[in-house]
Order: structure tokens, then C-alpha cells, then sequence
């Protein structure tokens, strides 16, 4: 039957161009959006953030539980939320080293939008490392994430929320990929913006849960965060989980889309291709062939365009993969500019 199966494809190829062009483009897109997918998977848990470096992360609990009519507990988001307590953080402080990070608005001349102002401590609890120059010591100093070399000993003009101060850039760091930040002296980013946003600790886990818990003097005041949670703990967390959900569900939906549509154009055109040749197969039944070698027959010609069309649109899927990928770049770099 699959002799007869060929010849039948080879003779009667026109009436399955439709069922090859819609199978062919519904497996492209599908080979094209699955590995999309699987690469911005593993984009909302990245491995460089904030507190990728610091084993345990204590932030404030940024939401609140309120029960509606049915009595289910629903997580509310609060807009602005008061740092961590003096004594939540000397609680904690006693299980072992941390470094309190405040942060806070603070752009160069010329720098980007995004660019915050943090304590130089909170800098090693996101893997900065100086590329040159010194860390800064003076209230007027300030180290530039991922700055160029030439900006050290540069006088230049900072805006923060208390108006335009100049500083001195005394060194610059490798660059990272998660924020654009500059950094002053502990004492100054204390000063600027006096609410602690979060700890990184580097004492063990259970004694900084213990401590929080004991030092709470509320319910559920702040979260302790380790392994994969931690990048929860980066601001830019959620607009990254946005940006990847902006990717994946319209991705998502029209490949779902093209396989059903590729499914019943298959199935209908099959249906119409054994209508007409209605007269065909009764031949073939008078000269001997029985229904099962008529319907392995169908089933044959149903697998040999399936495979060829599924070839040609996983070609496709080579093809479009990349394009793809680097379009997913751009309106990424947009919509974070």
C-alpha cells in the first residue's frame, strides 16, 4: 500500500497542495514559538539580579490579605511600602553579617532614565566588581555601574529628589544587565533615603527566619527570600515578568491557533480528496482490495504529506527562530528605554 500510496501522491499532488501549505506553515509557526517560549522561560528567573550574590534577601512584605465577599483571601499590592524596622534589622543583624541597601532616584547628566542611587555595600550583593578607580568615600563621591574608565576623577552633575548636587566619580564597575545604578558612601545613601528597602544577610537561613519572625512586631512584616526567590526581591522583577508574558501568550495562542487550523484543514481535505475519488476506490474494491487496504491506503497518503509538510515546516522553524528571537531583543530594548 505504500507503493500505491506514492504513486497516488505523485499523480494526484495537486489536490493536497492545500493540505501541505496549511500543515507546512501550522508545524512553522510551532517550531518557531515552542523555542521562543522555552528561551524566554528561563528569563523571568535570571541569574544575574540585585541580590544574586547574597544567600538570604529581607525585604518588607509589599502586600496586604484582604478577605471580599466570598471569604477568599485575595493579595493586594501596596503602592508605597515603609522599609524595615530598626529592630527587625537589629534582630537579624545578630544572626550573622548583612548589608542594608537603600535605594533611591539619583541620575547623572546624560544617564539613562532608569538609573538609581544605592549604598556602595549593597553593591557585592549583586556581583558589582570595580572595573577602576575606588569605591566612594566622601559625601560627594560616587561610583557609576558599568561607567567608562574615563569617567574617573570627572566632576559631574547628579539630579536626586533633593535637586541638582555635583559629585566626583572615583571609579566605575563592570557592567550588569539588570540595572543601571550609582553608588555612593553608606553614610550618604542612609541619608538620602533613610528607609532600609531590603537586607541581604549572609547568616544561616533558619536563624534569619527565626529572627525576623521574632523580631516582626506584626503580622507577615517583611519576606525572607533565598535561592530563586530572591530576583523577586529586584524591582525590575516585575516589569521583566511582564515583558516575557507580553512574548509568550500571543506566541502561545497562535500556535495553538495554527495546529487546530492545520488539524481540521487536514482532516477536511482528506475528507473532500475520498468524495471524489469515490469511483476510484469502488475500482479498487471490485478488483479485490478489501476496506482495511483501502483505509491503510488513506492512512499512508495522510503520513507521507504529514512528513513532508512537517519537514518543510520545521525548515521554516530553523528559519524563523532566529528573526524571532532578535525582534523579541528590540521590543524588549523599546519597551525598557
Amino acid at each position: 500500500m505504500l507503493s500505491v500510496a506514492l504513486s497516488t501522491l505523485r499523480v494526484r499532488w495537486a489536490s493536497f497542495v492545500g493540505t501541505f501549505l496549511a500543515l507546512a506553515l501550522g508545524v512553522g509557526l510551532m517550531a518557531t514559538a515552542v523555542p521562543v517560549i522555552a528561551a524566554t522561560g528561563s528569563v523571568a528567573d535570571p541569574a544575574e539580579h540585585r541580590y544574586c550574590a547574597a544567600p538570604v534577601v529581607v525585604v518588607p512584605n509589599t502586600t496586604i490579605d484582604v478577605a471580599d465577599d466570598s471569604g477568599q483571601i485575595q493579595h493586594t499590592a501596596v503602592a508605597q511600602q515603609p522599609g524595615l524596622t530598626a529592630a527587625l534589622v537589629a534582630a537579624v543583624a545578630r544572626t550573622g553579617r548583612v548589608v542594608e541597601d537603600h535605594s533611591f532616584y539619583a541620575q547623572l547628566a546624560g544617564g539613562p532614565k532608569d538609573q538609581v542611587g544605592r549604598g556602595w555595600s549593597a553593591a557585592e550583593a549583586g556581583g558589582y566588581r570595580l572595573a577602576a578607580g575606588r569605591a566612594p568615600g566622601a559625601e560627594d563621591e560616587v561610583v557609576v555601574g558599568g561607567g567608562a574608565a574615563s569617567l574617573v576623577g570627572r566632576t559631574l552633575g547628579l539630579l536626586t529628589a533633593a535637586g541638582l548636587r555635583t559629585v566626583t566619580v572615583t571609579g566605575v564597575t563592570d557592567e550588569v544587565r539588570y540595572e543601571h545604578a550609582v553608588f555612593f558612601s553608606d553614610g550618604e545613601a542612609a541619608r538620602l533615603s533613610p528607609d532600609v528597602d531590603a537586607l541581604a544577610v549572609y547568616g544561616p537561613v533558619e536563624a534569619v527566619r527565626q529572627a525576623v519572625a521574632d523580631g516582626s512586631g506584626g503580622p507577615a512584616p517583611a519576606l525572607v527570600l533565598t535561592g530563586k526567590e530572591r530576583a523577586t526581591a529586584d524591582p525590575h522583577h516585575a516589569a521583566l515578568l511582564a515583558m516575557v508574558d507580553s512574548v509568550d501568550t500571543p506566541l502561545g495562542l497562535a500556535a495553538a491557533v495554527a495546529g487546530f487550523v492545520a488539524v481540521f484543514v487536514v482532516a477536511g481535505t482528506f475528507a473532500l480528496s475520498i468524495t471524489q475519488r469515490r469511483r476510484e476506490l469502488a475500482l479498487l474494491r471490485l478488483i479485490g482490495s478489501t476496506r482495511r487496504q483501502l483505509r491503510r491506503l488513506i492512512y499512508a497518503e495522510a503520513v507521507l504529506v504529514g512528513l513532508l509538510a512537517s519537514a518543510a515546516g520545521c525548515a521554516l522553524g530553523l528559519l524563523g527562530t532566529p528573526l524571532c528571537l532578535v525582534m523579541t531583543r528590540v521590543l524588549a530594548s523599546a519597551t525598557s528605554a
